[in-house]
């Protein structure tokens, strides 16, 4: 029977459900979650998972949260504690290998700035290569243990069956990303045919819950198809926008001698929209170049937000400037992406200034049907909402 299988009908909160539906076959950009990972699959070896995920709580208190950089220097009486610890897994070579495996991620975060990084640049390597390349580099790594924890976090496929309903998200997911991209493509590549407009202007964005709004600017084209229905294609962008709630992290003296040798700074995240739009409109009233109109239709959109850590530069009681004398930690992410695939409504009004222009208005409805973030500083901003709505103001050339 598969993990998949086992886990299909149990109760929602039972361990295995909630490893299999929200952790497993995921990927992890988190260097601290991927060494915590790396070691709960090293520990597993001989025992059942669900020993192990009835322990991982405890794992993370004893082992210092998986920061890779403490564990480094765990020496005999660390050792001893772990052993008299029934909340861990109580074996000498296991923990002995955990340490080892330790001070190895850290040469590689040093080396190649993050192990999430080193992981990525080794490629598309088969399972032999992998265990290889594991048995050189750590201890304790046999090759169920290499190949359990890579289809964990996404780096060889295999975590979930065909039929299971994570896979079919995932897969429709990236199918119908590539759909739209055809669509977006076909949209550009239309023959030029006697008449095509170009449009330029200002809009906002507004999630719904989130309280702020994004203002930007927006360009694109317009291929009518008849005197009443036109295909448009738009790209915008919108300037980032800070939230209201502060967040704290720590960050290291870069040398040991610096007094106090750890400081608190505290931050906010301020994210952005980058969007490619495209769809159809049916005109109403007069027609797409005369008078006054009112038009709507459907549409798809690819948004793109950055999100990023803005840092005070004085620690959090106002006394040390921290930069560059302090470094933040090697696993944390500063920056991360959202990517996701929305589909929508749109309608609006237009007016055609004779041998002028053309001056419009729209409102977008959107519903983000797909949506990931490469890591964990993305995937925590406040200002990310599913169900959107765009505002738009601009104007029209018309060329023949």
């Amino acid at each position: 029977m598969s993990y998949c299988t086992f886990c299909k009908n149990l109760p929602s909160d039972n361990i295995h459900r909630v490893y299999h539906d929200e952790y497993y076959g995921i990927e992890l950009t988190d260097d601290f979650e991927l060494f915590g990972r790396f070691i709960l699959e090293i520990n597993q070896a001989g025992l059942s998972w669900e020993t192990i995920l009835k322990k991982q709580d405890s794992f993370f208190e004893a082992y210092d949260g998986f920061d890779f950089n403490k564990k480094a220097h765990y020496y005999e009486l660390k050792i001893n504690e772990l052993l008299a610890n029934s909340g861990v897994i109580r074996n000498r070579l296991k923990i002995k290998a955990s340490i080892h495996n330790a001070q190895i991620v850290s040469e590689i975060v040093n080396e190649n700035g993050s192990f999430s990084t080193w992981l990525k640049s080794k490629g598309e390597l088969s399972l032999e290569e992998w265990v290889k390349l594991f048995k050189k580099n750590f201890k304790f790594v046999g090759k169920e243990i290499v190949n359990e924890f890579l289809m964990s976090i996404n780096i060889l496929p295999g975590a979930h069956d065909s039929d299971c309903e994570k896979f079919k998200i995932k897969k429709n997911s990236m199918k119908n990303l590539k759909l739209l991209i055809v669509f977006l493509m076909t949209v550009v590549s239309l023959p030029l045919i006697s008449q095509i407009s170009i449009n330029a202007g200002t809009g906002l964005i507004k999630g719904f819950t989130v309280p702020k709004p994004f203002f930007g600017f927006h360009g694109g084209i317009e291929l009518p198809r008849s005197n009443d229905e036109t295909f448009y294609g738009r790209i915008g962008y919108y300037f980032p926008q800070k939230e209201d709630l502060a967040f704290s992290t720590y960050v290291t003296a870069a040398d040991v001698n610096t007094f106090p040798n750890v400081l608190t700074v505290n931050y906010v995240t301020k994210t952005n929209y980058f969007t490619i739009e495209g769809g159809t409109r049916r005109y109403l009233g007069n027609d797409y170049d005369n008078g006054f109109s009112l038009y709507g239709g459907t549409n798809a959109m690819l948004i793109f937000n950055t999100v990023k850590r803005d840092y005070e530069k004085y620690d959090a009681t106002g006394q040390y400037q921290w930069e560059p004398n302090y470094l933040t930690s090697p696993s944390e992410q500063n920056k991360g992406n959202v990517l996701s695939l929305a589909v929508g409504l749109q309608g609006g009004l237009k007016y055609t200034i004779p041998a002028t222009g053309t001056l419009y208005f729209d409102i977008n409805g959107q519903y983000a049907i797909f949506g990931k973030a490469n890591n964990t500083t993305a995937s925590n901003t406040n200002l990310y909402s599913q169900l959107f709505f765009s505002f738009n103001f601009g104007f029209r050339k018309d060329l023949y």
